[in-house]
């Protein structure tokens, strides 16, 4: 089931009217919600309504008087994003579809249009100022299409990559919102479509894994780092976008000793003994340096390095760093010699 976003309305005797909302995930407490819930119900002192808007994906429009209201919940930003008509006054036909809400003013009887760009994070809206409506208000992938006074069909659609509205077909555009990023398996991972103008969905999740559902969620079992992609596409092109999902984020331990433990050495070229451990299981790589600074080129995982110190007398240390399939790196740990 997508996230929700539910609405409580209390009326408190003698008091106004006030509206909580929260967002109804795979993290709320069920326990919690209902406990309140019952509470606000059945109190004396509160009348309460409650209802669900539609999954995040959606959009709610409505008229207020002169104004066209619009409102939609971003994930990514975590609240809802509302905004409403500004220069004319409503006069019919609000039409609320593909995430796209038109409408026809009034005097003029233009057509109005705005969609929510996620990536953006705001409502992009326009109107037509020069074309009259007269029939036929409808929108189809979240293109707007009407008949004008003059009889001719116009076409509205939204291009993502300059935020406007031009006289073609809404350009696709991959969004998504992902509940987490990181942490360690089992790792769930809700994937909300945010995207525009799309017909078709499909996921890859970076693991052999994949989906064709518009939203969807999918279990990270091993660990690694793993590239979640959306692809969409849509009567004018397609486009996809990705994001990594880490699911390690403790680096390696490890530690190094010269010479099968030795506390002396006369010579300069030496055998490192190497041991590091990562909760993945595995070690990926390691580096070395002889100053802490500058640093030998990241190697395969290996419990022996031939290695070259640093002339002259007194003491000698050598650094060395772990890093997993992850990517993350421990700090250095070193050893000295005389």
């Amino acid at each position: 089931m997508a996230p929700v976003i539910c609405l409580w309305e209390v009326s408190m005797k003698g008091l106004k009217r006030y509206r909580f909302a929260f967002v109804w995930e795979q993290k709320v407490q069920l326990s919690i919600i209902c406990s309140v819930f019952l509470f606000l119900l059945f109190s004396s002192e509160a009348k309460t309504t409650f209802a669900c808007w539609p999954p995040l994906r959606d959009v709610q429009a409505w008229v207020d008087g002169n104004y066209v209201y619009y409102q939609v919940y971003d994930p990514e930003r975590g609240r809802l994003c509302t905004d409403h008509s500004s220069v004319y006054a409503y006069s019919s036909n609000l039409t609320n579809i593909d995430g796209v809400v038109a409408w026809v003013d009034s005097p003029y009887g233009n057509v109005n249009f705005t969609v929510y760009d996620p990536e953006r994070g705001r409502w992009c809206t326009d109107h037509s100022s020069v074309y009259a409506y007269s029939s036929g208000l409808s929108v189809t992938n979240g293109t707007v299409t009407w008949i004008d006074l003059n009889h001719n069909h116009q076409t509205r659609g939204y291009d993502p990559s300059s935020g406007s509205w031009y006289s073609g077909p809404t350009k696709p555009l991959a969004y998504f919102s992902a509940s987490t990023i990181s942490g360690n398996p089992p790792l769930w991972v809700w994937f909300t479509d945010m995207s525009i103008g799309a017909t078709s969905w499909s996921w890859i999740f970076g693991d052999g894994s994949s989906s064709g559902e518009r939203s969807t969620y999918h279990i990270y079992n091993s660990y690694g780092a793993f590239t979640a992609t959306q692809s969409v596409s849509g009567p004018a092109g397609n486009q996809s976008k990705s994001v990594t999902i880490t699911t390690d984020s403790t680096a390696p331990s490890g530690s190094i000793t010269i010479n099968s433990g030795s506390a002396y050495t006369n010579a300069t070229s030496v055998t490192l003994n190497v041991s590091a451990t990562d909760n993945s299981g595995s070690v990926a790589s390691m580096r070395f340096s002889n100053d802490n600074a500058s640093w030998s080129g990241w190697e395969s995982y290996s419990t022996s390095k031939s290695w070259t110190l640093n002339s002259g007398d007194g003491e000698r240390t050598v650094y060395a760093q772990f890093k997993d399939a992850a990517g993350n790196t421990s700090s250095s740990t070193s050893v000295v010699s005389q």
